[in-house]
């Protein structure tokens, strides 16, 4: 197999990764949704205020789920911007994706806004709705008031990760990395060449 034959199946091969990333994230959005659009109407049905705060096991761990698929997109956009796109003549999409994203909008302003926000609202709901229904025991309304800072804290500081996975400064971040393992490559194979010359005279 030619460097150019290696260099295309690589890229099929990783724009298939991308794809399946994009596809998958799809179906947990999907899933965790109408999961706990069930749970809502449920609680709601029953009145019980701790079935409300359950949707928070599929918003945390899906979310959080989402942002490892995204940054897992990142990486592999990045490393083909680095290493394929530049040495297949006929390849740019990732390289001209990035640069539009860069030149016209924060690239985390829609897709990661839009999921993030979702959660956000049906964490809203859920907390509100809890509240709306939780006796007025002083045990329960303090069992309440911790379950909301560490269910609406968990629920920010995810939405957080998920909104830097997309961002710039991530991107940049491995756009570097990966620039600095081609350097590193290259002159690995320049110091052996060097060596190899050498040592054939």
């Amino acid at each position: 197999m030619s460097d150019l034959e290696g260099l295309t199946a690589e890229y099929e091969m990783l724009q298939g990764e991308i794809n399946s990333n994009s596809q998958v994230t799809a179906n947990v959005f999907a899933i965790t949704v109408t999961g706990v659009a069930a749970l809502i109407g449920y609680g709601v049905q029953t009145g019980n205020w701790l079935v409300l705060l359950s949707p928070f096991a599929l918003l945390i761990p899906s979310l959080w789920f989402i942002a490892s698929q995204v940054e897992s997109t990142v990486r592999i956009a990045t490393y083909v911007r680095t290493f394929i796109e530049p040495r297949v003549a006929g390849l740019h999409w990732e390289t001209r994706l990035s640069r539009i994203r860069m030149d016209h909008a924060r690239p985390d302003s829609r897709y990661t806004l839009s999921i993030t926000g979702i959660y956000g609202l049906l964490g809203a709901a859920c907390l509100g709705l809890a509240w709306a229904l939780v006796g007025r025991s002083p045990q329960e309304l303090i069992s309440m008031g911790v379950a909301t800072v560490l269910l609406g804290g968990s629920t920010i500081f995810v939405s957080i990760q998920c909104r830097r996975a997309l961002s710039t400064g991530c991107q940049c971040d491995y756009t570097a990395s990966w620039e600095a393992l081609a350097r590193e490559e290259r002159e690995s194979a320049a110091s052996d060449s060097k060596n190899w010359h050498v040592g054939g005279r």
